[in-house]
């Protein structure tokens, strides 16, 4: 996989995701892969050259993300001593950026019931952050912590990365659902950000989550 070594530090990470044409479209309604829905917890206007795609780089991600979150859950069940529930991805999207400038990777994850999960997650992101930063992977911390999205409280981490990327993760999680994590990871390759901006501001402005 072209980046690898990229792609790791953002998976480390999540384990705690010329513009032409004008205009949005809705993402893509719920398609079954394997068991997987690709109707997740964050609803948005998608730019209309951002292409939602099942191919072999998509399945790759998704056995990634899904063989950490097993990791993941093992790791906090056996912390509370909690029952581990099923564990998985039970929704994913994984969006190419035009001309091959990035990634939108969206998806939604079961892990055993949490509480005050969000507070944890800040915790654990601060501590990986300071090691890609150690590691000369992390360059700069945009913006790390809880915030408001649309009414919504998520953590959020936007990091600037080695060699130019640019990287944004939202995870989402209530109470209400203790079993259940949603995830954005916005990938963006070097010298692309700029030319993105626009659409990415766009879909997070239209950003909906729950």
């Amino acid at each position: 996989m072209r980046n690898k070594f990229i792609w790791v530090m953002v998976l480390f990470v999540l384990a705690g995701a010329a513009v032409s044409g004008a205009g949005s479209i809705s993402h893509a309604s719920p398609e079954a892969m394997d068991g997987v829905t690709s109707s997740t917890m964050f609803r948005y206007d998608l730019p209309a050259n951002w292409k939602i795609t099942n191919g072999t780089e998509a399945e790759k991600f998704r056995k990634e993300i899904e063989a950490t979150t097993k990791q993941m859950a093992q790791s906090y069940a056996s912390d509370s001593g909690a029952y581990q529930a099923e564990v998985g991805i039970k929704a994913f999207k994984a969006i190419r950026l035009p001309e091959g400038s990035g990634w939108l990777l969206d998806y939604e994850v079961s892990i055993s019931p949490q509480k005050d999960y969000l507070n944890r997650m800040v915790r654990e992101q601060k501590e990986k952050i300071a090691w890609g930063k150690k590691q000369g992977i992390v360059t700069n911390v945009l913006e790390q912590g809880i915030v408001e999205i649309n009414g919504t409280e998520v953590v959020k981490v936007e990091l600037e990365m080695r060699q130019g990327y640019y990287n944004v993760l939202l995870y989402y999680w209530t109470q209400d659902r203790p079993d259940r994590v949603g995830t954005m990871n916005l990938l963006v390759n070097p010298g692309a950000y700029k030319r993105l901006k626009d659409d990415i501001d766009r879909l997070m402005n239209t950003l909906e989550i729950g």
